[in-house]
């Protein structure tokens, strides 16, 4: 099996620099899209090949939760290297979108330099205050903000908290995000980001101008060990049964709260409700791809927690960002290193890719 796998951002954003020549080959009109918001610099890349017709686009975007992004860059290496073919360079763009989060993918964090949760900070309102509450998180923040990690002390506040605020409102203090605490976990911020204000106005664009629109977000971490599943918007009428069907596949969630969580802030959400309040006629469908690490066990989701608020804590109150045990711990909970692993997440996107091609005929 072909290795598509890097293992330092620049790595990888050398191997998404050599597309465009290769992509020319089948879409004549090719861009390399650097951006510069309010003369500001930012690390991703947006690679557009714009069809002569533009009635369909395909849009994978990577890193948005930074040290996800060498998954998902490995995964728009393998679309361009064995699905273009199958793609009408007349009638279908492609547009990929590497290191959304560059400076988090560079140093193996999912937030920003601001310690912002990128795909928290997609809010359509942000004088809604009352949406943006999470109360949960402040009952849990003894736990959530431990002063430290030792696993006795750890263990002890989990327990508590488990207690007090019962498995689901643990889950929705983590997942939910918060706009309070920018050295807390989860940390969606208080306006919209440089990179994130962009990309808002580049999606508007893309929903006022193509018909048909297919949006592949992805994604490291979540949902069973070994298993890549398409987690689709709460806002996506069509339900999970009607998808399965479509792409022949059956590994298919619903961010709805109750098999997966609710997010303020989503990415994919935001791009739905960009395309409700604009008015848009086009046919949307945005999902992301989740490729499963440590499982979704009782033990597996309590390690995933520890490893966050470790994390958060050497990066953010120890200023220790190049620490090796953190990093690694990171790379487990977000970049399994395992062949097998890895070779099954290529395995399954293969599979995910092929059908939904198939869908668009």
């Amino acid at each position: 099996m072909k290795n598509y796998y890097t293992e330092t951002y620049e790595d990888s954003l050398k191997q998404f620099l050599t597309l465009p020549n290769r992509l020319r080959e089948k879409w004549g009109n090719v861009k390399l899209i650097e951006l510069d918001k309010n003369n500001e610099k930012v690390g991703m890349k947006i690679i557009l090949c714009e069809a002569a017709e533009s009635e369909k686009v395909i849009i994978l975007s990577s890193g948005l939760h930074g040290i996800e992004g060498f998954v998902g860059s490995a995964m728009i290496q393998l679309f361009t290297d064995k699905f273009i073919q199958s793609i009408n360079s007349k009638t279908t763009s492609l547009i990929l979108i590497h290191g959304i989060n560059a400076w988090g993918m560079k140093n193996f964090r999912k937030v920003n330099e601001d310690n912002i949760d990128l795909n928290r900070n997609f809010v359509i309102d942000w004088k809604n205050k009352d949406q943006l509450k999470n109360p949960e998180y402040s009952e849990a923040v003894n736990l959530l903000e431990m002063p430290n990690y030792t696993n006795f002390r750890f263990y002890q506040n989990f327990i508590q908290t488990v207690v007090k605020l019962k498995p689901k409102g643990l889950t929705k203090a983590v997942t939910l995000g918060q706009f309070d605490n920018r050295n807390g976990i989860y940390y969606g911020g208080t306006e919209h980001t440089n990179v994130v204000s962009y990309l808002m106005d580049y999606y508007q664009s893309l929903l006022s101008k193509y018909k048909d629109i297919i949006f592949l977000d992805l994604h490291t971490g979540y949902g069973p060990s070994n298993q890549m599943h398409l987690v689709n918007s709460k806002h996506e009428k069509r339900n999970k049964e009607f998808w399965k069907t479509k792409f022949n596949y059956p590994y298919i969630q619903c961010n709805d709260g109750d098999s997966f969580y609710h997010i303020n802030g989503d990415m994919v959400d935001c791009i739905y409700n960009i395309h409700k309040n604009g008015g848009y006629h086009s046919n949307l469908f945005a999902t992301t791809f989740e490729f499963g690490t440590i499982g979704e066990t009782l033990l597996a989701q309590t390690e995933s927690l520890k490893i966050t608020i470790e994390d958060n804590y050497l990066a953010v109150k120890e200023n220790q960002i190049n620490n090796e045990k953190r990093i690694n711990r990171m790379k487990k909970l977000y970049y399994p290193s395992s062949k097998k692993w890895r070779e099954k997440a290529i395995s399954d996107a293969e599979v995910a890719f092929k059908n939904i091609l198939l869908s668009l005929d």
